[in-house]
């Protein structure tokens, strides 16, 4: 990809977000924790699909976060000590 598409307007209602983008959130105060435990994951398959090498791909993925993305060791430790200031996490499936 070379767009978040979630971060790009002129797709209207063909997205789940019903053309609202990151920006307007992040304006709202939307906060974004970014696990690298799991990213580290996702690195190690990528690398293994492309026959790549982990460590670059992980740096390259941390390197294009989007804006307002706040890399932590452990997303679900983040969680509960966001959950312990009175922050919520809403998940859908």
């Amino acid at each position: 990809p070379t767009v978040n598409l979630y971060n790009t307007s002129g797709y209207g209602g063909e997205l789940p977000n019903g053309g609202l983008m990151l920006e307007t959130l992040f304006e709202k105060g939307l906060r974004l924790a970014v696990c690298r435990t799991a990213t580290r994951g996702y690195a190690r398959r990528i690398a293994a699909a492309v026959d790549g090498d982990a460590d670059n791909i992980y740096e390259e993925l941390i390197l294009n976060l989007v804006d307002n993305s706040t890399p932590v060791p452990a997303g679900i430790v983040a969680v509960n000590r966001a959950q312990e200031r009175g922050y919520s996490l809403v998940t859908v499936a």
